[in-house]
């Protein structure tokens, strides 16, 4: 009977894993140095679905679209151009095109704030556009980024979201934004998103335990 009631207790953890805080759409650790977490940055009310340190100084279109980049791949390639902020606490610094529409990107001053990403359509009509982004703060001589996917935009206007830098500069202190990128990819041209490390080792646990309590039902 203890066999059993093992089985049902790992078929519940199981079950309520796609909801437990272990979940992508939760928090969790991401990356491989620093204390990065996917609630660093947020967008539309969402956290981030992965994140890592960049390898190199700053961050640029080619870093991005290079499996060498960072900790992850950032999910692959097909990455648009940079659309950068480069005076944060000046609305309205940061402005690109993407899929026929103009991107504006502000981002707040600080070690912690708020970013907008606002959008235009001029005629002829290109919304409603489904698209990644990888959100990028950059402080004192490091960088990480953000992975969100399949953001849905239907209509011209402004959608919010939070930071926090998370990593430390040479000095081993926490260096303030100064600058934040954004990078645009079409969804449809996507990679599969990479799970970050800490839901594969829970998930690898679980699967281990359940394994065993077969072979002990078995014995």
């Amino acid at each position: 009977m203890k066999s059993k009631r093992t089985t049902k207790a790992l078929g519940f953890i199981l079950f309520i894993l796609p909801f437990s805080p272990f979940s992508t759409a939760q928090a969790s650790s991401c990356g491989l140095t620093g204390d990065l977490d996917t609630t660093d940055v947020t967008f539309d009310g969402s956290v981030a679905i992965n994140c890592g340190i960049g390898t190199s100084n700053n961050n640029s279109n080619i870093d991005i679209n290079t499996t060498q980049s960072g900790e992850f791949t950032f999910a692959g390639t097909n990455w648009g151009n940079e659309i950068k902020d480069d005076s944060p606490g000046n609305p309205g610094s940061g402005t690109g095109s993407f899929l026929g529409i103009n991107w504006t990107l502000s981002a707040t001053a600080g070690k912690s704030g708020s970013w907008t990403v606002s959008i235009t359509d001029p005629d002829p009509s290109n919304l409603p556009v489904t698209v990644d982004l990888l959100a990028v703060l950059k402080g004192s001589s490091s960088w990480a980024g953000y992975l969100f996917t399949e953001e849905l935009f239907s209509t011209e206007g402004d959608t919010a979201g939070s930071f926090e830098i998370a990593f430390s500069n040479n000095g081993n202190k926490i260096p303030n934004l100064s600058h934040m990128s954004l990078y645009l990819r079409d969804s449809s041209t996507a990679s599969p998103v990479p799970v970050p490390a800490s839901i594969l080792l829970f998930s690898s646990g679980l699967i281990g335990l359940t394994r065993l309590n077969r072979k002990k039902k078995s014995l």
